[in-house]
């Protein structure tokens, strides 16, 4: 008996800790975008809308109620007052509800009542102009309020701030600028801790595990998932662990295959995960010296920094980098190369080798006084065109930093004022995940 007793307490213990926790979709109502003292044109208030609706649709984790209602954040504690006092009372509800400038219908009132979550967008700044190059710009300051219906309170409260620039047009700024939300919002929701996703691993195979999850929560390749394991102190407090790290190679409509990249421990089936909310960019900074085989005097450093987009992709990566070459030549200014390519990444646990090419042009930003424009401003005057193509052997040290040395070749074909220079390279750098 005594064991029977024993056993039972035991698995008892056992699935208060190890039991899954499993996000649920959550009903969510979003206010129209709000605009307050700023004279906000109606075709930008509807660029800015739908870029709104459709994040929070294609994130998955939502129901979503669109109301067709503009509340400014002024008005979020008049809401959530009115609110409280709908629920308190008990009473029935007039045929129409002021609140801000807008009056809700009965229906609509009861539905938002019954939310989980309500959102209420606003613009908080709103500025359109010219630059001193001529080119138009639209700068646009969203705020963002999440009210818990259920608990009524504020839960988050942030801004975005987004720049658009054209050359054309104004209204082009402005659907630039509109097009630049989406990817701060999604990030911003992801990190939030009441739609952060938490699954479980369902299957292993091999190094890849199998999560709950895919498509229809919004999770994409290239997503983070940290595994979390819980413990009972002997004082009885519970400690949540990050034991490993996963990494999205595969997405189906309901489940995710997800590459292993370390874990304290093999992984099990019923292991807890956790999204890690990243933006979705790497940014490496590195120093490369290219050797000149017959001449070593002419071997050339170069400082740089990379960026590659992450969220969405898995093995191949686009990438853009800017170089800065320190040479010694007859060139005057200062020399920036810009170049566009790809990267293959291959995981090996912490580690990935990634190769990588890439083409590009150079040039100088001209310093002399002799040779500046008619307006006065400094000129760019291109002088190379060249190529990269290289190997990197990067190591993870935390759950967002890399350490990476490199080696491959490198040529940058002078013309006009340029020189030619390049060789074989080696270097290292540092690469942060964002």
């Amino acid at each position: 008996m005594k064991k029977a007793l024993l056993f039972i307490l035991l698995s008892a213990v056992a699935v208060t800790v190890y039991s899954q926790e499993v996000t649920e979709r959550k009903e969510l109502a979003i206010f129209s975008l709000s605009h307050s003292a700023w004279k906000v044109p109606q075709g930008t208030l509807g660029l800015v809308d739908d870029a709104i609706k459709d994040v929070f649709v294609n994130l998955g984790r939502f129901d979503v109620i669109g109301m067709n209602y503009r509340l400014s954040s002024d008005d979020v504690n008049d809401f959530i007052g009115r609110i409280r006092e709908y629920k308190e009372s008990n009473v029935k509800m007039p045929e129409s509800v002021l609140l801000g400038e807008e009056a809700f219908t009965e229906a609509d009132f009861n539905r938002l009542v019954g939310s989980f979550i309500v959102v209420i967008p606003s613009v908080t700044y709103y500025r359109t102009g010219r630059t001193e190059g001529g080119s138009f710009r639209a700068d646009i300051k969203t705020s963002f309020t999440f009210i818990n219906i259920e608990k009524l309170e504020t839960i988050d409260h942030f801004s975005i701030d987004t720049i658009g620039l054209d050359p054309t047009s104004i209204r082009e700024a402005v659907k630039e600028a509109a097009e630049d939300i989406p990817i701060q919002l999604t990030y911003e929701i992801r990190r939030m801790p009441e739609f952060r996703l938490k699954t479980g691993i369902i299957d292993i195979m091999g190094q890849d595990v199998l999560i709950e999850f895919g498509e229809n929560m919004g999770v994409k390749k290239g997503d983070e998932f940290a595994i979390v394991r819980t413990r009972i102190l002997d004082s009885g407090h519970r400690v949540t662990d990050e034991t490993g790290l996963l990494v999205i190679k595969e997405v189906k409509e309901e489940v995710s295959i997800a590459h292993v990249v370390y874990s304290e421990g093999k992984p099990m089936v019923g292991d807890q995960v956790k999204e890690v909310p990243r933006l979705g960019f790497d940014t490496s900074l590195y120093l490369h010296m290219a050797f000149d085989l017959s001449d070593i005097s002419r071997s050339v450093i170069m400082l740089g920094i990379k960026q590659s987009a992450s969220r969405g992709l898995y093995t191949f990566r686009p990438l853009i980098s800017l170089e800065i070459p320190l040479i010694i030549t007859g060139r005057y200014g200062f020399p920036l190369n810009l170049s566009l390519g790809g990267e293959i990444n291959w995981y090996i646990r912490r580690f990935q080798v990634v190769p990588m090419a890439s083409v590009g042009i150079g040039g100088v930003f001209v310093s002399s006084t002799s040779t500046k424009s008619a307006s006065g401003e400094t000129a760019f005057e291109l002088t190379n065109a060249g190529f990269k193509t290289g190997v990197s052997l990067n190591y993870l040290l935390g759950s967002r930093t890399r350490m990476f040395l490199d080696g491959g070749y490198t040529y940058w074909f002078g013309f006009g004022l340029g020189a030619n220079y390049g060789g074989p390279f080696a270097g290292f750098g540092v690469q942060i995940k964002y």
